[in-house]
């Protein structure tokens, strides 16, 4: 899963003698299955619930949806910039990839940068946290980008004051578990 690695270096660059050492590394990893809790199977659930609705929700509302439509929206929630319905589009397939992509790269823990060395002993507990991270931050994702659409494509059914709190709210749980994330996986 190389193109995990390379993704990875796009956001985070680093040096050429680093990244030899680091895929040196990753290749050397232990590879271990991770057993799915309960909770993990809910925010898989909740995730591929929310993925359905919105897929069906777009394709059967799409049609009427008129043709200029909001695109971008300022810090109070009113709209700012219109532009044609096949923007939604844009919504809907960073949806696909975020979900797609989240779910193929939980299959791949030991390709990912970790900030600790991953040892025999640790690799499990790291790989655990980093997938649980993963999946909880899909989950948000999608159900932020799905809110997005739902506010574009029924843009009198949401008043600016939820919609801006709901994305405050999901932009602040996102980074508030990334640095719970962060936290854990130093120990």
């Amino acid at each position: 899963m190389n193109f995990i690695f390379y993704f990875g270096l796009l956001i985070f660059p680093i040096s050429h003698i680093e990244v030899r050492k680091m895929k040196f590394k990753t290749k050397d990893r232990p590879r271990h299955v991770i057993p799915i809790s309960v909770t993990d199977w809910i925010a898989e659930g909740v995730t591929a619930i929310v993925f359905l609705a919105i897929t069906i929700i777009f394709l059967f509302r799409y049609p009427s949806v008129n043709d200029k439509v909001a695109m971008h929206y300022d810090l109070t929630g009113n709209i700012d910039r219109m532009g044609d319905k096949s923007g939604v589009f844009f919504f809907f397939g960073l949806i696909i990839l975020l979900y797609a992509g989240m779910t193929i790269a939980q299959k791949f823990p030991h390709t990912f940068n970790y900030l600790t060395e991953i040892t025999e002993e640790n690799a499990k507990r790291q790989y655990t946290t980093a997938i649980r991270m993963i999946r909880w931050l899909k989950l948000m994702l999608v159900v932020l980008f799905s809110f997005i659409i739902l506010r574009t494509i029924f843009p009198r059914d949401i008043s600016n004051e939820v919609f801006i709190a709901v994305i405050i709210t999901f932009i602040a749980a996102t980074f508030i578990q990334m640095i719970g994330y962060f936290i854990k996986s130093g120990k």
